[in-house]
């Protein structure tokens, strides 16, 4: 809730640390531009043609980690994409 981000919803962020508590929180994190990831770290990102993805990639999406559905109310999993 402190963040300068807080109220900005960005399509990338980099964070260092992920906080877990009854909700979660990103420590030290920063918006970034899309671009800068492929001009950046080209070994690890690349562009792709949007007019060229497959109908199953132009419609998944992240989900979140928290699962708010989970029997154990501290259950918890890295993102899992859902398409």
């Amino acid at each position: 809730p402190s963040s300068a981000l807080f109220q900005r919803q960005p399509d990338w962020v980099l964070y260092h640390e992920l906080v877990l508590t009854t909700k979660e929180y990103m420590r030290e994190c920063l918006a970034v531009e899309a671009r800068w990831l492929t001009e950046l770290a080209p070994r690890f990102f690349k562009s792709a043609d949007p007019t060229k993805l497959s109908r199953r990639k132009r419609q998944e999406r992240i989900e979140p980690l928290f699962n708010p559905h989970a029997a154990h109310k501290d259950e918890w999993r890295l993102s899992r994409r859902k398409g």
